[in-house]
């Protein structure tokens, strides 16, 4: 993958492909020709065999981050917003997803993430929280205009992932390093039949899945007889509400529900169980895991 460049044209994302065990590439097909692309690159966004596809497509209106979730999206032509800021010039995404041992036979993944964007002449570095949405974020003001934002893994500590969000900032003439220490909290060889002590979201089954995939969560027998007012709804990669797949009062208890992505694109979604009080004032529990859903 990389930009082509004619002269008087604006850049275009193209690519070329080739087998495995073959030698002779594919032709050179375009991929993406709106705005003035740049910035390809592959980066870890969801737990797939494949790496994902982003690049930046800068318009009039500002620069947008465009993402290929894998090699099917790529062939189709099938583009994904991923982030858009209509007031900025460039980003310089940076993901990775980290795979963790929960309890037996189950695994949660975490997807930390930074960028820097250039807006209005100045510089920001924006970097996740402990959410998996990334349109929700910390924004640091930067004194270089080019800060370097990076993130990698430091592995585990105790019941924590451990990730730290870098970049470079200024300060007395001096290039200094700064830095965020992100942790996710997890669990280690819990056994699958335990009786849970708060309310519960599982990692769904399968997943990935095509189209059918089954969600379970449970609320705890110490909260009492009276209802919970459950919300569980699916989201895509930038929060906007797919399906409700529960919204009613329900009493303690294990229960499953049934998602089906037909008619939906496929590609990485996200379910959050929400927990009201008896009189909705204010909210219990709330919790978010990440589906994959291969067409």
């Amino acid at each position: 993958v990389c930009i082509s460049h004619k002269t008087g044209e604006n850049p275009k994302l193209v690519y070329r492909t080739k087998a495995w065990g073959v030698t002779s590439w594919s032709s050179t097909n375009v991929l993406f020709d709106e705005g003035i692309c740049c910035s390809p690159k592959f980066i870890d966004m969801n737990y797939s065999e494949y790496k994902t596809l982003t690049f930046e497509s800068a318009g009039t209106g500002g620069s947008q981050v465009y993402y290929f979730y894998d090699l099917y999206d790529l062939e189709q032509g099938n583009s994904h917003r991923l982030i858009e800021e209509p007031s900025t010039a460039s980003f310089n995404l940076t993901a990775f997803t980290v795979p963790v041992t929960t309890r037996q036979n189950e695994f949660e993944y975490y997807d930390p993430y930074t960028y820097q964007i250039i807006r209005n002449d100045s510089a920001f570095v924006r970097y996740s929280t402990d959410t998996l949405l990334f349109n929700v974020y910390y924004e640091i003001y930067s004194k270089l205009m080019n800060p370097h934002a990076n993130i990698g893994p430091l592995g585990l500590y105790n019941l924590y992932a451990v990730s730290y969000a870098v970049w470079e900032d200024s300060s007395n003439g001096k290039i200094n390093l700064f830095g965020f220490r992100r942790f996710d909290i997890v669990m280690s060889n819990v056994e699958e039949n335990f009786t849970p002590t708060g309310f519960k979201l599982y990692q769904n089954y399968p997943n990935p899945f095509n189209p059918v995939t089954k969600i379970k969560y449970s609320i705890p027998a110490n909260t009492g007889s009276e209802l919970r007012n459950i919300k569980l709804a699916v989201y895509d990669m930038l929060g906007r509400e797919i399906d409700v797949l529960v919204n009613e009062g329900k009493s303690p208890g294990k229960y499953e529900v049934v998602f089906n992505a037909g008619g939906l694109a496929g590609g990485v979604y996200f379910y959050t169980l929400t927990v009201y009080s008896s009189e909705k004032s204010h909210i219990e529990f709330s919790e978010t895991k990440k589906l994959l859903y291969l067409k």
